[in-house]
């Protein structure tokens, strides 16, 4: 055997012994650990049966760990929690039995009477549903559990009419269908099955607190139930106690139900409770269980993420998970939050309700200038929108404020004059108390000049055309009125009557700049046989009725903007929405080269500004990305989204400090909140470098605002504070 094939029988030989090693290895300790669970099942067994409860729980649970299926580690398990008086844990063990050999009747029965001791109905029914054999053995039970679950079903009386007249169950049934009579609820408290007990006690209370309004006797009834079942009955207590805004004593009763007996309200009660009290490590440690044991744990979980957000004044958080959980309580502190969502949401719709339960009442009083400071911002944002049925009906609450609020005025104003009727006396009114205000003197000359009517702007309209020298122009500003007024088909048929009476280029252009905008199939098809328009007609019938895929198409290959000039007003109406499209397409040149023939012409919008701005950005281009973004805010400086890309372009050129006074503090938009941080960050460190001090202050405590925990933040705040104490030190 030469040298090389001894070496390669040495290596083949060494390796097998080492498999052989490291697979014997691996069952030793798979033999020991197969020891080791199996004495924790019969230490275990051995606890049951000397009555050490607790010591046989730890050991089956452990033991379940590694071996889920075994039925007797289930079954001991099931026992001791009996044992200890833990039926919703036993009810667990049960139906985990059922899964393991739903053919054995044991476990069906035992996982039947743990589920009703717990009240838990909804997973009886799931049980009788699965093994109905076991709706005849439980035929009460049984019945119960329908009523419960869908006490409309007319299958259900007929489940009570069959059980025996003297059935106590049957008479809890009518005592829960009929609220009351109160004899028959002091009968059922007298019964020695738990269930009825605490059925009628919890039933007798709900008819004292809401229909006697008897809340000391009431009370009584739902602390009766606690000492029959605490567990479940401290959490109806806590329920009650809540609605009485007692909410030191419910915080007690729900910790004392917690966490096992908690349902979904009860999980949002005692929320709002750990809310009012600003108790933080609770709010984090209920959300944290709120799955355990609460059905549909979604939305209370995200409610009470929600608490906890506006508890750090999270804003942006609290909103999130507001709008996840969708939620609307009716209590104090979901009234409160709601307010504080529709605050950062400008949510008028939903705040106004809030307002309206507020109004009149003393926290109403307590917190006038906290509310009044929040509507003048909610008032702005919806003016700045131009939702001003929203904005009016909102001012509506606060017209009788003293002093009288401007943005009030402006708001009812506004709106009026946005469908054509202001009220001359509220007019008046407005420029007695606000003499100084311009606004309201040119509203009064606009409402001199047209009252808004639509049969009376038409009216007028129809005059101008008589004696106009361009009448085909003023009746397509007429039908340009109607088509700002949703009356789409009335303004078609201004248009079509231009175009029947003068057929030129022209109208067919105020033709198809109304179906751009409208996408009315008629206006594209009436300039179909204008041999310039009929490529654009046929991409906007493409793209809006047919294929989008071809529409782009037909855009990439066909220069359809060549032709058109925007030195010509109806041709500018048709070249701002191909620009549109050919941004979108990522033709970028030829969209920068519609864009910037129409700049010169459209001198009061910052739209193409913003457009080239962000075209200019995905070119890498940032010089025009700014010049065109500082463009914009020339001409809209208190527009908030042109202020915000203004901001954005500053700071992809270095300049945070600017940014930082674009961006506003309050924007939603997370792209734009990260670069205000991220400038905010940089202006920290310039500002404290240059020994700027004050203006380092300023920023972090805006970026405090942004984000309470930033560390760049806390670190130049600590570099402050320990120069601060050199300072006073020398």
């Amino acid at each position: 055997m030469s040298m090389s094939r001894k070496h390669v029988f040495l290596f083949f030989l060494i390796a097998g012994a080492l498999v052989v090693v490291i697979v014997c290895g691996l069952m030793g300790v798979m033999v020991i650990r197969h020891k080791r669970q199996t004495g924790l099942f019969k230490d275990g067994e051995l606890a049951y049966h000397n009555g050490d409860y607790v010591q046989a729980e730890t050991l089956l649970t452990q033991y379940l760990s590694h071996d889920s299926d075994k039925e007797e580690a289930w079954k001991y398990l099931a026992h001791v929690y009996e044992g200890k008086g833990q039926w919703l844990e036993a009810a667990g063990c049960w139906q985990r039995l059922v899964q393991l050999n739903v053919l054995e009747s044991e476990y069906v029965t035992n996982c039947i009477q743990a589920n009703y001791r717990i009240h838990n109905y909804q997973g009886l029914n799931h049980i009788f549903n699965k093994a109905t054999d076991a709706q005849k053995e439980f035929q009460e039970i049984y019945a119960l559990t329908r009523f419960k679950v869908d006490s409309a079903d007319p299958a259900v009386q007929e489940l009570v009419d069959a059980l025996p007249a003297d059935s106590r169950i049957r008479r809890l049934i009518e005592a829960l269908k009929n609220e009351g009579p109160a004899d028959e609820l002091e009968f059922l408290k007298k019964q020695d099955d738990p269930v009825i007990q605490v059925e009628a006690c919890i039933l007798d209370g709900y008819i004292a607190e809401l229909k006697e309004k008897d809340m000391a006797r009431a009370e009584q009834c739902f602390r009766k139930a606690v000492e029959i079942n605490p567990p479940l009955c401290q959490r109806e207590l806590g329920n009650f106690l809540f609605r009485q805004m007692r909410y030191p004593e419910a915080a007690e009763a729900f910790q004392q139900a917690y966490p096992a007996m908690l349902s979904g309200d009860a999980v949002l009660n005692y929320g709002e409770v750990l809310f009012f009290q600003k108790n933080e490590e609770g709010l984090k440690k209920l959300e944290k269980d709120v799955s355990r044991g609460v059905g549909n744990s979604l939305p209370v979980r995200a409610y009470i993420q929600c608490l906890l957000a506006a508890m750090d004044r999270k804003t942006e958080d609290m909103v999130k998970n507001y709008q996840v959980a969708g939620l609307r309580r009716e209590t104090p502190m979901g009234l409160l939050i709601t307010f504080l969502v529709s605050v950062e949401t400008v949510d008028i719709p939903q705040m106004v309700p809030v307002l309206l339960r507020w109004k009149g009442t003393a926290i109403f009083e307590q917190k006038k200038e906290e509310i009044l400071t929040s509507v003048r911002h909610v008032l702005m944002q919806a003016m700045e929108k131009r939702k001003w049925q929203e904005a009016s009906r909102l001012a509506m609450l606060f017209r009788d404020q003293k002093p009288p609020e401007i943005l009030v005025y402006k708001a009812l104003l506004f709106e009026r004059a946005a469908f054509g009727v202001v009220p001359e006396d509220l007019l008046q009114e407005a420029i007695t108390y606000f003499p100084e205000d311009q606004a309201f003197r040119a509203l009064s000359l606009r409402s001199a000049l047209s009252k808004g009517n639509v049969d009376e702007v038409n009216a007028a309209y129809e005059q101008v055309i008589a004696k106009s020298a361009d009448p085909e122009l003023d009746r397509y500003r007429k039908a340009i009125f109607l088509e700002q007024k949703g009356l789409v088909e009335e303004a078609f048929a201004e248009i079509s009557k231009n175009l029947q009476e003068h057929p030129s280029e022209r109208e067919a252009k105020h033709c198809l700049a109304f179906a751009m905008r409208t996408g009315h199939k008629p206006a594209l098809e009436a300039v179909a046989s204008y041999p310039q328009l009929a490529p654009i007609a046929r991409f906007e019938n493409e793209r809006r009725y047919g294929d989008p895929e071809a529409a782009l198409k037909m855009l990439t290959e066909q220069p359809l903007e060549q032709g058109l000039s925007a030195e010509v007003l109806e041709e500018r109406e048709i070249l701002l929405p191909l620009g549109l499209y050919l941004g979108i397409s990522r033709q970028r040149e030829r969209a920068i080269a519609v864009y910037e023939s129409l700049k010169p012409y459209m001198m009061s919008s910052p739209i193409i500004d913003l457009n080239l701005s962000e075209i200019y950005k995905s070119l890498d281009d940032k010089e025009k990305a700014l010049a065109n973004a500082a463009d914009a805010y020339a001409k809209a400086p208190n527009n908030p989204l042109v202020k915000s890309v203004y901001g954005m372009r500053c700071a992809e050129n270095d300049d945070f400090e600017k940014a930082v006074t674009l961006i506003p503090m309050n924007v939603q938009d997370p792209e734009y909140q990260k670069v205000l941080v991220t400038s905010l960050e940089k202006c920290i460190e310039t500002s404290y470098k240059d020994q700027r001090l004050a203006s380092c202050r300023s920023y972090i405590r805006s970026l405090q605002e942004l984000q309470p925990e930033n560390a760049c933040a806390a670190d130049y705040h600590k570099r402050l504070e320990e120069g601060d104490e050199k300072n006073n030190g020398q």
